[in-house]
């Protein structure tokens, strides 16, 4: 019995302290701008391409698909972000 108790303490430890450490934070907060900043991205991205098909539906212009205007909207806002931008790996994929 005494040796039933003595591995069960050894499987039973404390869990480690998880009080933030500066370290963490700073990582943390980074890490949340990064994300905040690529949603925001995304979004306006998709609200343009959204509002262009409207815009050409509504005017009748079929000589330019929905889809071609979509590619130059993610053209044009790869261009911006490439010139402005220094820091790319918001744009970088990684599956």
């Amino acid at each position: 019995a005494m040796e039933y108790l003595a591995n069960a303490s050894s499987v039973f430890t404390p869990p480690p302290t998880t009080s933030p450490t500066i370290e963490n934070l700073d990582a943390a907060e980074e890490t949340h701008q990064f994300d905040a900043d690529a949603a925001f991205l995304l979004n306006i991205t998709l609200i343009c391409c959204t509002l262009l098909a409207y815009y050409l539906k509504k005017n009748k212009c079929y000589f330019l698909p929905e889809s071609a205007v979509a590619m130059l909207v993610g053209v044009f806002i790869g261009g911006i972000a490439r010139l402005t931008v220094t820091d790319l790996t918001l744009f970088s994929f990684s599956p």
